[in-house]
């Protein structure tokens, strides 16, 4: 399917690393890397208006440093954690929840993470913090 059918509805699409590893098992130059050329490597090559990155598996154990790294490479415009619906701390960085669950129906699911994310503001947990 062509990109531009879907950028004609709105969507863009984005990096997810060069070779897809676990970024957190790589130094954080080679996280920086992966990250950064995936994501500028789509900008440039399909005329997209801004750059995006969505992580592959996990971002729990990046660390604020990447985000520094990434920002000396050349930035991201936007990034999409996997952290569900918290807020990040990296004011470019939103949070996404997998919507390839297939042991539950989706609305039981996104239900199921609304009551969650009720509990967690009542304990006051939120916010996605990064060291």
């Amino acid at each position: 399917v062509s990109q531009s059918r879907y950028r004609a509805k709105g969507f863009y699409l984005g990096g997810h690393t060069v070779h897809h590893p676990e970024l957190w098992k790589l130094s954080n130059d080679e996280a920086v890397a992966e990250t950064y050329e995936s994501a500028k490597f789509m900008k440039d090559n399909y005329a997209f208006p801004f750059s995006s990155f969505a992580f592959p598996f996990m971002d729990v154990q990046i660390k604020n440093q990447f985000f520094e790294g990434v920002k000396q490479a050349g930035g991201i415009d936007l990034m999409f954690g996997s952290q569900k619906l918290k807020r990040d701390v990296q004011p470019n960085t939103l949070q996404r929840f997998d919507g390839d669950n297939s042991l539950i129906e989706m609305d039981v699911y996104i239900k199921a993470l609304l009551a969650f994310q009720w509990v967690n503001k009542l304990r006051d947990k939120t916010i996605f913090n990064r060291a």
